[in-house]
């Protein structure tokens, strides 16, 4: 059975700190994040070509596929905009990498929504009389 310690950067910090690292030597974990942002791209395409939001579940089939799509239509791939934007080179496609941080992911509008999730409110509808 494999063990596992998980830690916050902080804390994995301290517990170098005790085996033996110099405090002169700052933590640099960059090539570490550089990995964590090629995973996240990674997961983030492959959620979208099989179908599911990030934590499993399916995307909801389209209300209005293509006459011609001979089923071929999938969700979120309507110009593929999207699913360019989300790796180095891609157009939308944004990421910051330092020796302790690692964010990355796309600047897309609409993207957050996507993985997110958003409920928009309408105004009540009234008849007039």
């Amino acid at each position: 059975m494999a063990a596992t310690l998980n830690l916050t950067l902080d804390q994995l910090t301290r517990r170098l700190d005790q085996t033996g690292r110099e405090a002169s030597q700052p933590l640099d974990l960059t090539p570490a994040m550089k990995t964590c942002a090629m995973l996240v791209s990674a997961d983030a395409k492959m959620n979208i070509a099989e179908g599911h939001s990030p934590d499993g579940v399916p995307y909801p089939p389209l209300k209005h596929p293509r006459a011609n799509s001979k089923g071929g239509d999938k969700p979120l791939r309507d110009r593929g905009f999207l699913l360019g934007s989300l790796g180095p080179g891609g157009a939308g496609w944004e990421s910051q990498i330092g020796p302790t941080l690692m964010m990355a992911g796309s600047n897309l509008v609409y993207a957050g929504v996507h993985n997110l999730g958003h409920r928009f409110s309408r105004p009540e509808r009234t008849r007039s009389k």
